[in-house]
């Protein structure tokens, strides 16, 4: 009896991390509003489509071509013959999808069964390309989230610029020419005379 009771709780926990472990999409808003996204729906796992982030509720979703694809949502839709796009029947923040047996069905199909799903609510539409795909999954569910909670980007470290030492300027030649009564005339390196009486009260001196 214990040997059997591990056993089911061994199996228990394995499934529950497998589980937890399924991968997850995040997109954003405008992401999702502005980008032609598209979707695999894994055979025998299905596809969450989940806006609890955004606060959003979803009215009505279509699907172009319901011979493949089916869904269900965690709560009501709004009637699409009421004509009512502001009812207040529409409560579902997420909708499930999945893959069925095809059907024959009057409408024309893609050849490798992708179509399209949109999904209004009540402050926007949004439109995604699904395709039908087997094997292990990349991820079961799309969570959309606010814009709001995208990360800021991270900014990059700036590099140092090399420290450039100016050597000191050398103070310019100046050449000495006597005039007359002992006073002189400083003529700098760019030609300029300058008068300049200290020689004479040198010559004074001496």
């Amino acid at each position: 009896m214990l040997d059997k009771l591990a056993i089911v709780t061994t199996f228990l926990i394995a499934t529950a991390s497998s589980v937890a472990a399924m991968p997850i999409r995040t997109v954003y808003e405008n992401d999702a509003n502005s980008k032609a996204i598209e979707l695999k729906v894994w055979k025998g796992y299905g596809l969450t489509i989940n806006l609890m982030s955004t606060g959003e509720t979803i009215k009505q979703v279509w699907i172009g071509d319901p011979s493949r694809f089916a869904f269900t949502s965690n709560g009501g839709l709004c009637q699409s013959s009421g004509g009512d796009s502001n009812c207040t029947g529409g409560k579902a923040t997420v909708i499930f999808l999945r893959q069925i047996d095809p059907m024959d069905f009057p409408v024309t199909s893609s050849s490798n069964g992708s179509t399209q799903i949109t999904v209004l609510t009540n402050e926007k539409q949004y439109q995604f390309k699904i395709v039908p795909a087997t094997g292990n999954p990349t991820y079961t569910s799309l969570v959309i989230k606010s814009d709001s909670e995208r990360p800021l980007p991270i900014p990059r470290p700036r590099t140092p610029q090399p420290l450039t030492v100016q050597k000191p300027q050398s103070a310019p030649s100046v050449m000495h020419e006597p005039i007359a009564g002992g006073f002189y005339e400083k003529i700098t390196s760019n030609g300029k005379k300058v008068f300049d009486s200290s020689y004479k009260n040198a010559i004074a001196t001496n």
